[in-house]
């Protein structure tokens, strides 16, 4: 497929640079920085398990928060029902 580089799969071609806002360049081009890094970090692995990389520039929730939860309802000790005295 022209515009494909060897190895890439799939029918889509990428939007020309020529055709590209220079907001979708920035993108683009930040994109495959961190592509590159995050392969320089995993060079056994294949370029498209980079797919859970969120978008270059975007910031991160933080860990503890998503962590967070409420505090579990703990049961109390006994039956709800009254008890007869023994006869």
């Amino acid at each position: 497929m022209p515009g494909k580089r060897a190895g890439e799969k799939g029918s889509c071609r990428k939007k020309t640079a020529s055709k590209r806002t220079s907001s979708e360049q920035r993108f683009v081009d930040a994109r495959e920085e961190q592509l590159d890094r995050w392969q320089e970090r995993h060079p056994r692995s294949r370029r498209s398990a980079a797919q859970h990389l969120a978008a270059p520039g975007t910031k991160r929730r933080a860990k503890s928060a998503a962590r967070r939860t409420t505090k579990p309802r703990t049961k109390r000790s006994g039956s709800t029902r009254t008890r007869r005295a023994p006869t």
